[in-house]
């Protein structure tokens, strides 16, 4: 088996509504930076990757999106630490008053860094 790790900011560059705040409460600075980290396993010349996001919820559509950029068939798996202090407007649902409309500049941040720390990762596999 070989394992491979490597993560990728994915901080707003701008003033965003922060998940979790009634009230839609804009985010004022950076406090610390938030990353997409990716872990990735080859064994038998199968692919898994595992995706971490300093987020509230990841979504099907996030995934979605990130595999039609793979030029691999991995099987991946994401997942968020469920911050309240990240960004809002992540979330492709009809539930508008909980998730609000998606920002797709920043959604199409999170599918560029995700596939690039999924890239890296698989770059840097070594024997475990």
């Amino acid at each position: 088996m070989r394992v491979g790790f490597n993560k990728q900011e994915i901080t707003p560059t701008k003033s965003m509504e922060m998940c979790g705040y009634a009230g839609n409460r804009l985010s004022q600075g950076v406090a610390d930076p938030l990353w997409v980290k990716a872990l990735v396993f080859e064994q038998d010349a199968g692919l898994m990757g595992l995706l971490s996001y300093d987020l509230l919820a990841v979504d099907s559509y996030l995934k979605t999106q990130i595999q039609k950029q793979l030029t691999n068939s991995m099987e991946l798996v994401l997942f968020a630490t469920h911050t309240h202090q990240g960004p809002n407007r992540i979330i492709k649902s009809p539930f508008k008053s909980l998730f609000l409309e998606i920002d797709e500049p920043y959604h199409e941040l999170l599918v560029d860094q995700s596939v690039r720390a999924l890239k890296e990762a698989v770059a840097a596999l070594e024997t475990f």
